[in-house]
């Protein structure tokens, strides 16, 4: 009898599925798929879930069968695809996943890389067994599987220490062969995605062709490559597709923010504004994660840089991938007038003192002050002054909170966080502008009255925060 062992699995202890229709009419008159079969001619489905066609106006047979699966997706509302342990990929079988579970400690590892106080809470979660104990922390490990003979079948993917690459061959022979599947090359990046290093792929088109040689990653973003042939140590190491190398690189995209790169990942630098290593930070966290470049070469025509640390750098590359950003370009200056390296960090609003920025005298705060000069920081603007009195800036420190106007034919540039000064924040003298061009972007100077422009109100002698309200009026500027 064609069905017998089926039959018989509920008493032998093996997984088994009432189909939906046993026992009744026929319910699909006229369906010719079944399942996951197809019935025959003269036969009509009348059991769906075990794949059991019948001649029209017959019952179906009262029936156990199994509910064979490849994933979750599978399987019904509270089932999960229970494979064979060590075997992430192939045939199953549809379970019920259990409602509850003792809390006797026998940790697991699931397929989903996941590490589960005992088997039956890997169930509950949907997630097959890869191993018991606990799941490895050296997953960056090459996996032990290989395609072995001479077929052209793919018989899965396997990480290789720097990628997921698909096996070919009669059978895949290893350890891990079954991790991956065929065709799993996504999950199998994503799931390796920390052991992969930000810095971009050494490859790069020549020749001018117009063929598509594949995508790489370029330090920032997945790019393609065309030209004739690829040059570059990388370049077996191309992607298919856009969405493959996304997949792979998706955790060097984070780009979130921070104030210094302690904030950041490992193979993440704190990337500020060339020039920003002055600032009154306040926690605002003004800065980027980006991935570290990487160790290139310098191009012969890049400039030397400064970085924030106060180090002197090849290029301003080699900077990001030593963890800081620039502060200048061209070598650290240690005389009198180069710009002091010191800033404020942390969500606080305490004056940390006062600093040269190369121009000007000017305040800091923040939490602590962040920087290889932080122990030379001024107490005073007028200490600052003196100090740095034969330097020539540019520029004066100003505040009218502080009684420290500017001259005739200046206003007072505040920074951008606190456009109208607060109480200890210093601003920049300017020059007012003597001719403004006829536009109109109607802003909102610091004395509270309406402006044409930002420049009119420069012009007048004033900074500027913001547009006026819906019925054009400005309101009172910020407290300074």
């Amino acid at each position: 009898m064609a069905f017998a062992c089926s039959a018989l699995m509920a008493a032998c202890g093996g997984q088994v599925h009432v189909g939906d229709d046993d026992g009744g009419a026929r319910r699909d008159s006229g369906a010719t798929a079944c399942g996951r079969v197809v019935c025959g001619a003269g036969l009509e489905c009348c059991n769906a879930s075990c794949g059991i066609c019948a001649p029209p106006g017959t019952a179906c047979t009262t029936i156990a069968c199994e509910d064979p699966c490849t994933t979750n997706a599978d399987c019904g509302a509270g089932d999960y695809c229970q494979l064979t342990e060590g075997a992430c990929s192939g045939d199953g079988v549809c379970v019920p996943r259990p409602e509850a579970c003792d809390l006797g400690l026998a940790p697991v590892c699931g397929c989903d890389g996941v590490t589960y106080g005992n088997a039956c809470e890997a169930a509950a979660a949907g997630a097959a067994l890869l191993h018991s104990g606990q799941c490895s922390t050296s997953e960056c490990a090459p996996q032990d599987a290989r395609g072995e003979g001479a077929c052209d079948a793919l018989v899965g993917v396997a990480w290789d220490g720097a990628r997921c690459r698909e096996l070919s061959g009669c059978s895949c022979v290893g350890a891990d062969c079954g991790v991956y599947g065929a065709g799993e090359v996504e999950r199998c990046e994503r799931d390796h995605a920390a052991c992969r290093s930000c810095a971009p792929q050494d490859a790069r088109g020549e020749g001018a062709c117009a063929a598509i040689l594949g995508v790489a990653w370029d330090g920032a973003s997945c790019a393609t490559i065309g030209g004739c042939e690829c040059i570059g140590a990388d370049c077996a190491d191309l992607y298919d597709d856009e969405m493959a190398c996304a997949a792979a690189y998706a955790h060097c995209t984070t780009g979130a923010s921070c104030e210094t790169s302690r904030d950041c990942a490992a193979e993440e630098y704190c990337h500020l504004e060339d020039g920003a290593c002055v600032a009154w930070s306040g926690g605002m966290g003004f800065g980027e994660c980006r991935p570290r470049p990487g160790e290139l070469p310098c191009s012969f025509d890049a400039p030397p840089v400064c970085g924030c640390d106060g180090t002197t750098y090849g290029c301003a590359s080699d900077a990001n991938q030593s963890g800081t950003s620039v502060a200048y370009e061209g070598v650290c200056d240690e005389g009198p007038c180069a710009p002091m390296l010191a800033r404020g960090v942390g969500p606080c609003f305490a004056d940390l003192g006062v600093v040269w920025d190369g121009d000007a005298c000017v305040n800091i705060g923040g939490c602590t002050c962040e920087g290889p000069d932080c122990d030379a920081v001024y107490a005073s603007v007028a200490e600052c002054g003196a100090a740095r009195s034969g330097c020539g800036g540019t520029a004066r420190a100003c505040s009218l909170t502080a009684g420290l106007p500017c001259g005739e034919g200046e206003w007072c540039d505040y920074p951008d966080t606190s456009p109208c000064g607060v109480p200890g924040e210093m601003g920049v003298c300017r020059p007012r502008p003597d001719v403004c061009p006829p536009v109109i972007d109607e802003t909102c100077g610091c004395d509270g009255a309406l402006y044409t422009s930002p420049c009119d109100a420069n012009a007048a002698g004033w900074d500027t925060f913001g547009r006026p309200d819906p019925s054009g009026m400005c309101g009172a500027p910020p407290p300074g």
